[in-house]
């Protein structure tokens, strides 16, 4: 309300807004200009959508473009078309396509053809609504297409044929029984699951006490969903949580003492011989059993004094770290074990198994199990007593290596190199100077702990 009589006046004459009357502000012209490919990328969206119109010569009359506050932009014409019901021309405004899907020329010429269909007296209404359907058909059936390519199945089978190029085989299979746990999500889009999809099975495991098989679970998965990322088939936040479920996992640390040492050196010799000479040359070298089972007769030399077994990178697992091959040595107990393996043809695997052309089985489970059995056989026959009060596995003969040789007073540094670890008492720029292999002094240790065993396995 305005107070004072010269307020009044002077709103009268329009020099004062007057608040008790509402103006409406006219409405701004649309933009009007020469389209060019360059110009109309130009335009910015604002807070409301708005068209500009085309004012190139020989250009149907009506044609331009419309920006939404999104920023999206699409080609439209405004034209009169006839509807034969009510036997009247309507202004109709006609989508023509998208910006970028659709380049200017290709827009100019639509419109051409939307005019010229509409002056023949064609309803061209319709035929728009029924272009807009087809369109929202063929975008649900490629939504649904890319969903079944981004599905938990289809993308972990995609990380799996991945893995394979750079995994080794064991580690490649437990993943794939890692994610197989969670067969239900197999047809759901990757986007779509939840953190509750799958602690379901994570939680399940803990519950049962496989806090061991959870972490794992978890690790697998993590690593599946930071490959979808770098590979462009998820977005957004991981919904495997950061930490790990259950208790932190303790290094295993048990070794055989030299009495079991001798025992199941022993025990071996109720084997049969393939699986006999695998388990004498895990506990002669010590090295990984996956490594040990793929050893093929092309990467053997046995020649005397220069007997040697060649690992290449590919089938070591240490060989994304080392790219050299590791050549170790082999005792003379150990060139007679693999001389008295006898070779089978168009195999090339030392410890050959049943199916043609391939070696053992990886999992050496069952004759760690079998010679168990005759260990437990050998010490309540003989009543050994204070031996294996502890399990242990193949994986503990390494263990045993490099314990044993500490205590035969062989340099640690040996006992890594034998087994094929970083050596961790050299510096930075000690590994890349020194380039001595210790050949002659790795072979001397290694002699001195065939010789060792094989006195225990005489002794007991």
């Amino acid at each position: 309300m305005i107070s004072s009589k010269k307020t009044k006046d002077k709103a009268k004459r329009g020099k004062v807004a007057d608040p008790s009357v509402q103006k409406r502000r006219p409405k701004k012209p649309a933009k009007r200009f020469e389209f060019t490919a360059e110009a109309v990328h130009r335009l910015r969206p604002k807070r409301k959508q708005y068209d500009c119109w085309d004012t190139t010569k020989n250009t149907a009359s009506g044609f331009g473009v419309r920006v939404a506050p999104s920023g999206a932009k699409s080609w439209q014409i405004v034209l009169r078309v006839f509807n034969p019901e009510t036997k009247r021309w309507i202004p109709t405004r006609i989508a023509l396509g998208r910006v970028g899907e659709m380049s200017l020329a290709g827009a100019r010429k639509r419109a051409s053809e939307r005019r010229q269909q509409a002056e023949a007296g064609a309803d061209i209404r319709k035929r728009a609504q029924r272009t807009a359907a087809e369109a929202m058909a063929i975008a649900a059936h490629a939504a649904q297409e890319a969903a079944k390519i981004n599905s938990f199945g289809a993308v972990s089978d995609a990380y799996l044929a991945d893995c394979e190029k750079r995994t080794r085989p064991a580690t490649l299979r437990n993943y794939g029984q890692h994610l197989a746990r969670f067969e239900a999500l197999k047809d759901k889009p990757l986007s779509q699951t939840t953190e509750s999809d799958f602690y379901t099975v994570i939680d399940r495991l803990e519950a049962e006490g496989k806090n061991t098989a959870a972490r794992r679970v978890h690790e697998t998965l993590r690593r599946l969903f930071k490959w979808a990322i770098d590979e462009k088939r998820f977005s957004g936040q991981i919904p495997v949580r950061r930490k790990r479920p259950g208790v932190k996992e303790a290094s295993r640390t048990r070794f055989l003492s030299d009495r079991e040492i001798g025992i199941v050196w022993r025990a071996c010799g109720e084997l049969d011989p393939i699986p006999q000479a695998l388990m004498r040359l895990l506990i002669l070298l010590g090295q990984r059993s996956a490594e040990t089972v793929g050893m093929q007769w092309s990467e053997v030399v046995l020649d005397g004094d220069a007997s040697a077994w060649t690992i290449p990178p590919a089938r070591a697992k240490t060989g994304n770290k080392i790219p050299t091959p590791h050549i170790l040595p082999l005792p003379r107990a150990a060139v007679d074990i693999l001389s008295g393996v006898p070779r089978i043809h168009r195999n090339p695997y030392v410890f050959w198994g049943r199916t043609e052309g391939k070696p053992v089985h990886a999992d050496q489970g069952n004759t760690v199990k079998t010679l168990r059995r005759h260990c437990d056989s050998i010490v309540k026959t003989e009543g050994i007593k204070g031996v294996f009060a502890e399990t242990w596995s193949a994986h503990d003969l390494r263990r045993t290596l490099a314990t044993g040789m500490a205590r035969l007073s062989i340099d640690q540094h040996l006992a890594d190199l034998v087994i094929h670890h970083h050596v961790g008492n050299l510096s930075t720029v000690a590994r890349v100077y020194q380039q001595y292999n210790f050949e002659r002094e790795a072979r001397a240790a290694l002699e001195k702990w065939a010789k060792h065993v094989i006195d225990l396995g005489s002794a007991t």
